[in-house]
C-alpha cells in the first residue's frame, strides 16, 4: 500500500510539472516553477491491459489525502521521504535514490494537476493516472 502511494505521488508530482508546462491561457505562467508547492492527491484511477492492448479492468479510488511538495531547487518530500524531480517537456521525472520514475502531465492548471504512467508486468499494462489539487 505505501508503495502505491509513494508511486500515485509521484505520478501526481509529474503531472504537475507536464500540465505547467502545456498549459492553456486560462492556467498559470507555466514552466517547473509552476509546479512548485503542496498538492494533494484526491483520486487515482487504474487501467488493466491485455497483452493485445484489450481494456480488460479499471479500479477508481478516492485517495486518503496523501500530500506531497516539490521545492525550487528540484527536491521534494512527501510523508518524510524525500526524492528528487525534473520536467522537460510534459515529462516529469521523479528520483527516489534507487529508481527513477516518470511521469506524463496531462493537465495542469494553477489549482489541479493530472498525471499517468505505464508500467508493465507479466499480464499486460498497466496505466495509472492521478488527480491532484494546489494546496498553496
Amino acid at each position: 500500500m505505501k508503495t502505491l502511494r509513494v508511486l500515485s505521488m509521484l505520478v501526481c508530482l509529474l503531472a504537475i510539472s507536464a500540465g505547467f508546462v502545456s498549459c492553456s491561457d486560462d492556467d498559470n505562467s507555466g514552466g517547473v516553477g509552476s509546479l512548485v508547492g503542496t498538492w494533494e492527491i484526491i483520486g487515482v484511477e487504474l487501467y488493466f491491459y491485455d497483452s493485445s492492448g484489450e481494456l480488460v479492468e479499471m479500479e477508481e479510488y478516492d485517495d486518503d489525502g496523501s500530500r506531497f511538495t516539490l521545492y525550487e531547487d528540484g527536491t521534494g518530500v512527501e510523508d518524510g521521504s524525500y526524492f528528487e524531480w525534473s520536467l522537460s517537456s510534459n515529462q516529469l521525472t521523479l528520483f527516489d535514490g534507487g529508481e527513477n520514475i516518470i511521469y506524463t502531465v496531462v493537465s495542469l492548471t494553477s489549482t489541479e494537476l493530472v498525471v499517468e504512467t505505464t508500467d508493465r508486468d507479466e499480464n499486460g499494462e498497466i496505466l495509472e493516472r492521478m488527480y491532484c489539487r494546489r494546496l498553496n
